[in-house]
């Protein structure tokens, strides 16, 4: 077996993870849950859960921790074409773009302006082009159609043609939801095949604290009946709507998005399931929810250690910042997060590309996150200590006050060193011009725009694809 150690930090040990468990599971017991919608209340209350009044509902530990079991290990997610893409499980780190914002800050003029259906094209385009991302997500947002509530499927056909990459998605409604899974199901043949291959995850999600929505567990349901890998995930606030200790939070959290797993195995025992959240904290001078704070990074680190714990996949967040423009900040912040959530070994990587606290998306950004994620993942190989890597017998042919630069060893592997796309390691002064990264990461995006072309899907796949938007843009489901 190859002697290899991977990079790794540690935030919890056993004993402690127990503690947090043990919490989760009074919360979910004693303080419970409230649950606003009347199917999901039906079926919680035909497999034991306790209905106090119209709306709050006690989970029995017994019953929090069968789903637990029941949930499979390991999710797979597929390109467009029905390849294994994404494979989550254990510490399979993954890195994705989330395209779900209400401003982009265009790319050159690096001036906010609103999101549209055009820029949703872009971003699946540049993601597709760029190597280091392995999945994108996005939501409704686009200003320019008119009907909001049939953005989602507008938007998801816009991201299905431009990209192989799997997709994560939700959607305003069920209404929306199901014009997604229809052209979901013109893209790969029939429902059926969809539901032996998905190629995109369902996102919901609670309302901390302890509150479940109508809407996000009616699209939980609907996801879960046809099989689409399910992230349902809060955004707890440390001092707002969690408590302001870091352990409450995380508990807080995972309580929550148990609460999801316990709904999908109910429906579906063996449903897939992905859980997580952003648990970070609410400013206390500003009042943001921080997307780049270092306890964010603290607590979801804390979360994935859980997730492990549980035999889960986890949704991580990284390659964000609070940053409202693409700075030293935002570059600092990105390379944090992206190399917490790689040690801790996070799957399902969310969130690169946001700025400005999640309110703008940057292409810009993705690029420059793309470069920090191929960092990390040179990071994340760790150091082989097999005989031909400790290389004595080659220092020993060398010799003291030798060198090894025409070696052959070295002729062999030194192509095994990371090599930067965008950061600069020339000489000072080289060509007469000095380097601005600025430009060049501008110049990078702007150029991968222009000359990436994706895999077309086929013509009379495209053609009904077609028919579908228009239909969308004539829907007045308002």
């Amino acid at each position: 077996m190859e002697n290899l150690t991977k990079p790794a930090i540690t935030v919890f040990n056993e004993k402690q993870k127990k503690k947090i468990h043990n919490g989760v599971l009074h919360l979910l017991e004693k303080t419970g849950i409230i649950v606003k919608e009347s199917e999901m209340l039906e079926i919680l209350k035909a497999n034991g859960a306790k209905i106090d009044g119209k709306e709050k509902v006690k989970l029995p530990a017994d019953l929090v921790e069968e789903s637990i079991n029941k949930a499979p290990h390991k999710v797979v997610i597929y390109s467009r074409e029905g390849k294994e893409a994404l494979i989550l499980e254990d510490k399979n780190v993954y890195y994705g773009v989330h395209g779900d914002a209400p401003f982009i800050l265009d790319s050159g003029t690096q001036v906010q302006r609103r999101f549209i259906g055009e820029d949703a094209a872009n971003v699946a385009k540049l993601c597709d082009a760029l190597s280091n991302i392995d999945f994108l997500s996005q939501n409704g947002f686009g200003d320019d159609i008119s009907n909001p509530k049939m953005a989602a499927p507008i938007i998801f056909k816009l991201m299905a043609e431009n990209t192989s990459k799997p997709l994560g998605f939700s959607c305003y409604d069920t209404d929306s939801m199901k014009i997604v899974l229809e052209v979901a199901d013109i893209i790969k043949g029939s429902r059926e095949s969809l539901r032996q291959k998905p190629f995109f995850y369902h996102y919901s999600e609670s309302t901390t604290p302890l509150v479940h929505s109508a809407p996000s567990l009616r699209r939980l349901i609907m996801a879960v009946r046809n099989n689409i890998p399910l992230v349902y995930t809060p955004m707890p606030m440390s001092g707002a709507t969690a408590p302001v200790s870091f352990a409450g939070t995380i508990a807080l959290g995972l309580a929550e998005t148990l609460c999801g797993v316990v709904f999908a195995q109910l429906i579906s025992p063996g449903a897939p399931c992905i859980i997580g959240g952003i648990t970070t904290i609410m400013d206390m001078r500003t009042t943001i929810c921080s997307y780049g704070a270092p306890e964010m990074l603290l607590m979801v680190s804390g979360m994935t250690e859980m997730a492990h714990y549980y035999h889960l996949p986890m949704f991580g967040t990284a390659g964000c910042t609070d940053s409202k423009t693409i700075d030293q900040q935002a570059a600092i912040e990105s390379s944090l997060s992206c190399l917490t959530a790689g040690l801790t070994g996070a799957n399902l990587i969310h969130d690169v590309g946001l700025i400005y606290h999640a309110e703008t998306v940057s292409l810009d950004m993705m690029t420059l996150s793309d470069e920090i994620i191929a960092m990390v993942r040179s990071y994340l190989k760790g150091i082989r200590t097999e005989k031909e890597d400790l290389a004595l017998e080659e220092i020993d042919k060398v010799q003291p006050g030798g060198n090894f630069l025409t070696e052959e060893h070295t002729l062999t592997d030194f192509r095994n060193f990371w090599s930067p796309e965008l950061f600069d390691r020339s000489m000072k002064g080289v060509n007469g011009k000095e380097f601005n990264f600025t430009n060049k990461l501008t110049q990078r995006t702007n150029e991968l725009l222009s000359s990436h072309q994706p895999i077309p899907l086929p013509r009379e796949v495209k053609a009904e694809l077609d028919k579908i938007e228009k239909h969308c843009l004539k829907q007045d489901l308002r």
